[in-house]
């Protein structure tokens, strides 16, 4: 998964994984672990406190080893997480070509910026999800927005593209950057249909 706060991501992660009968490796529930681990506070979870990139760093190592591990086992995974930074990204290219098997990134974006303040303000409110998710406010949307790195500028340890199914949570609308397959053609009937 790729994308912005707001966007829909676990969402859409939880309908591919259902749809697909695959397992689903979740960022927030592996931060709750590392923040428990290294006694952080979710107030203090912020892009622009410098403990972020640690963390973060700490968590998406967590989340490729656990996929590693279903992998081994011929167990296909998603992996729910941002994977703003290309760092974090190139982590799951470099296991995907260790392991000699193809990786889709579903890049999920909400064109409407007014429905994606809204989703903000609902995370913010709803006492029934985490307090990881709901520290998140605005300010991490429009940080993570100006500092991520481009997926489409992303090259695979081979020099490959990756594919890239990018998907407009608001718009209900897919695309993608390679001729399709039978596994893109399931993940975008889960998006569509799911």
């Amino acid at each position: 998964m790729n994308g912005y706060t707001s966007a829909g991501k676990t969402t859409v992660a939880k309908k591919i994984a259902s749809f697909m009968g695959i397992e689903l490796i979740s960022s927030w529930k592996e931060r709750e672990k590392v923040f428990s681990r290294h006694k952080i506070l979710p107030s203090d979870f912020y892009m622009s406190n410098p403990e972020y990139f640690r963390t973060s760093e700490t968590v998406y190592e967590s989340m490729a080893m656990s996929a590693e591990k279903l992998l081994k086992k011929n167990k296909p995974a998603i992996i729910d997480g941002a994977f703003l930074i290309r760092k974090m990204r190139e982590k799951i290219y470099t296991l995907a070509q260790k392991l000699n098997i193809q990786v889709y990134v579903v890049q999920c974006l909400c064109s409407n910026e007014s429905i994606a303040k809204e989703r903000i303000e609902q995370r913010i409110n709803d006492k029934g999800r985490p307090y990881v998710e709901r520290a998140r406010d605005r300010k991490v949307y429009l940080f993570s927005k100006e500092y991520s790195d481009p997926l489409d500028e992303d090259v695979l340890p081979g020099g490959n593209k990756p594919k890239i199914i990018k998907y407009d949570t608001n718009a209900n609308n897919v695309s993608i950057n390679f001729n399709g397959d039978s596994i893109s053609q399931s993940i975008i009937k889960s998006l569509i249909e799911g």
